[in-house]
């Protein structure tokens, strides 16, 4: 029976190094675990920010296109016939065109003619026929007529006054015909 204990005795100073060794393993473990947890959690709590913000800038987003719609109607509503103003503001650059080529080729054929047939006194105005004073004063008006029309009623307005004068001219305007 001797023999046994001696044994039993190594056996068991054995089976304690080899708990001591398993019980450092498994605290290596532990904290190994416990570190990538943690790690797990700052990541998690960095996503979860992350989330916060994007939701933060959706809502931001989402406000500024509601704030801007909003405005939008209410300029609208303010501003009625915006569409029938850039049609009318494309056809007055249109004839304001027109009216310059007009006012060119004009006013070439009377510098021909004025060149062609020299006035006594010196001035083109005192050689110019009836018909040809017509035309001029004609194309005056229209020219008038165009700028006046881009002026009040084209897009910028720039040249209408709050009551519905001419900035230009001081007088009432004829095309204006008051707030549509």
């Amino acid at each position: 029976m001797r023999i046994i204990l001696i044994y039993e005795v190594r056996n068991m100073a054995f089976l304690a190094t080899e708990h001591e060794a398993l019980c450092r393993h498994l605290a290596q473990a532990q904290r190994r675990c416990s570190a990538a947890l943690e790690q797990q959690q700052r990541q998690l709590i960095a996503v979860q920010v992350e989330l916060l913000r994007t939701r933060v800038q959706l809502l931001l987003r989402t406000t500024e296109a509601a704030w801007l719609r909003a405005d939008l109607q209410a300029l609208q509503a303010v501003t009625p016939g915006g569409a029938r103003r850039r049609a009318m503001g494309r056809q007055i650059e249109r004839l304001t065109e027109q009216v310059a080529q007009l006012s060119r080729s004009l006013g070439l054929a009377q510098a021909l003619a004025a060149v062609a047939r020299p006035c006594p006194d010196g001035t083109v105005a005192a050689c110019m026929t009836e018909g040809e004073a017509a035309q001029r004063s004609v194309a005056a008006a229209a020219t008038q007529a165009a700028i006046c029309q881009v002026g009040c009623v084209g897009q910028s307005m720039a040249l209408r006054g709050e009551n519905g004068r001419c900035e230009r001219t001081g007088e009432t305007c004829v095309v204006w015909d008051g707030p549509q």
